[in-house]
C-alpha cells in the first residue's frame, strides 16, 4: 500500500506551485522555511516512496546548502501522513559525483508497503 498523499492532496498546499508531470515522477517549486525556494522532485520508484529538494540558488542569499531538519519537517508533512516513517539516506560520493550538484539534493525514501526495519538486516538475528 502507497502511504505518499494523492497528487491532489499534494498540490493543495500553498507552498508548492509550477508542478510538471515528468512521468513517473512530479516535479514542482516549493518554498520551504530555511532554504527558501527549493526544487523538488517525488516519484514511487522501485518499491520506494521517494521526495528530493534542492535549494534554487545556494548562492548569497541563501546560507543554506541543503534543508534543513525544519525543512524536513514541512517536507514530510505535505508528502507523507501524519503516521508514516520516511527516511533519509545518503549516496556515496562517486555516485553523485557526475550528477550536476545532487550532493545538494535531500531524499527522504519509505519503502511501499513496509516499515524499514521489515528491511533491514539486524545484526544478531
Amino acid at each position: 500500500m502507497s502511504n505518499l498523499k494523492s497528487l491532489e492532496k499534494i498540490l493543495e498546499n500553498r507552498c508548492i506551485w509550477n508542478h510538471k508531470t515528468m512521468f513517473p515522477a512530479h516535479e514542482a517549486e516549493i518554498g520551504l522555511p530555511d532554504c527558501g525556494i527549493c526544487r523538488v522532485i517525488w516519484e514511487r520508484v522501485n518499491g520506494y516512496e521517494h521526495v528530493a529538494a534542492s535549494p534554487q540558488d545556494p548562492g548569497s542569499q541563501n546560507k543554506y546548502l541543503l534543508p534543513t531538519g525544519t525543512d524536513m519537517r514541512v517536507l514530510k508533512d505535505i508528502f507523507f501522513g501524519d503516521e508514516e516513517v520516511e527516511h533519509k539516506f545518503s549516496i556515496k560520493k562517486y555516485q553523485y559525483a557526475n550528477l550536476n550538484g545532487a550532493e545538494g539534493w535531500l531524499h527522504l525514501w519509505k519503502p511501499i508497503g513496509h516499515e524499514i526495519d521489515e528491511l533491514v538486516k539486524r545484526e544478531g538475528e
